[in-house]
């Protein structure tokens, strides 16, 4: 991830063990939430404003099975706060049947601004094999499509977002 500052880009997070860095959304206090794109998973975490990571919010890299399939993985992307900043929308490849990973709308309740930057963010987005605790699925994708992707809250709890379709 970079950071254009006076005219000049400064990488702030290089790319790590945690995967590709990829679709940062800043939060309100100047954290980051980004997606860390792996080659068989995807997770978002919670950076500092300088791309430290303060925190993994989703483990979707599921543990390994005896006939090598991926299919247990599970990929986040696109995350975004809500104007009240109370729920993180993403999308999520759940439910899925096997390989079928359309993308579906999702949210989770996002802890308050009164909280304070040094609150724990999230922390209930662990583990997001289906179902996510506290978690709400706003959309059900049309199968083989890809899905449901890049929600947009709007003021009032409007959704803008993309589907996808086999016309």
């Amino acid at each position: 991830l970079y950071a254009l500052r006076d005219a000049q880009f400064t990488l702030i997070v290089a790319h790590g063990d945690a995967g590709m860095w990829m679709q940062p959304t800043v939060l309100p206090d100047g954290r980051l939430i980004a997606v860390a794109r792996a080659q068989d998973h995807a997770d978002l975490y919670a950076l500092d404003a300088n791309g430290h990571v303060l925190s993994q919010l989703t483990h979707n890299l599921a543990p390994p099975r005896k006939d090598g399939s991926l299919e247990d993985n599970h990929w986040s992307f696109h995350p975004r706060l809500s104007a009240d900043q109370s729920t993180l929308y993403m999308d999520f490849d759940s439910p899925k049947n096997g390989f079928l990973v359309d993308f579906a709308i999702w949210s989770v309740p996002w802890p308050q601004p009164a909280a304070g930057p040094s609150a724990s963010p999230a922390a209930h987005l662990n583990n997001t094999s289906p179902p996510l605790p506290r978690a709400k699925q706003w959309s059900i994708p049309n199968d083989y499509t890809g899905g449901d992707v890049e929600a947009t809250p709007l003021p009032g709890g409007q959704l803008v977002f993309v589907r996808y379709l086999i016309d």
